[in-house]
């Protein structure tokens, strides 16, 4: 497979219940994206409530573009509301795998046990391994444990010794005042992606 060949934008739409699973468009709730990225990162132990995550301006591009990013949505069956994100992309000239980010849900919906945020990663997971990927990875704070340990249910394992330094001004303006000088890495996690271990028990 080439670089060339890969795309990770899919019209895979999943569905549950209560929720559908599938490709931001142009047709979708800009501001309320937002709000849901921005109050899914709030509810971060060490993030400063009022610190946004995203914005209009990065969400739009993030939609339009049709190259190496693409954001994936949990949409409610009801109102057709936003109720989560992943952002998917890939590095240039890296075949062998996808990455993940921005990846939330509505902090009244990450605590049920309806499984929105595992199936929507899980879309993700599909969405790469069909585009021919071989591996999912992602990065996250080295004070995020219990975000660790979500990843490590899922499949997800500490690539070991892959550390990146964080810019501490940065830490300093996201952090509640007791986590301003906490010394922080970026740690890269990975999955090897395989049709039977999808995240959220879709079945392909």
């Amino acid at each position: 497979m080439t670089f060339s060949s890969i795309s990770i934008h899919s019209n895979l739409i999943l569905k549950d219940e209560c929720f559908t699973y599938r490709l931001a468009t142009e047709n979708d709730n800009v501001d309320e994206t937002v709000k849901t990225v921005n109050d899914g990162y709030a509810t971060v132990p060490y993030r400063e409530p009022t610190a946004p995550r995203t914005n209009t301006e990065e969400i739009r591009k993030l939609i339009a573009d049709k190259d190496r990013r693409a954001l994936y949505i949990a949409v409610n069956n009801k109102d057709s509301s936003v109720c989560g994100t992943v952002k998917l992309y890939c590095e240039e000239n890296n075949s062998d795998h996808a990455c993940f980010g921005m990846f939330t849900v509505r902090p009244d919906l990450q605590k049920r046990t309806k499984g929105v945020a595992a199936r929507l990663l899980g879309l993700a997971e599909i969405v790469a391994l069909q585009a021919g990927f071989k591996s999912m990875k992602l990065d996250n704070f080295s004070n995020e444990k219990e975000t660790h340990a979500y990843y490590e249910r899922r499949g997800y394992r500490d690539c070991i010794g892959k550390r990146e330094p964080v810019d501490q001004d940065y830490i300093r303006s996201i952090s509640k005042p007791e986590y301003k000088e906490e010394k922080v890495e970026i740690i890269w996690m990975e999955k090897e992606l395989k049709a039977d271990t999808i995240s959220g028990g879709w079945n392909i």
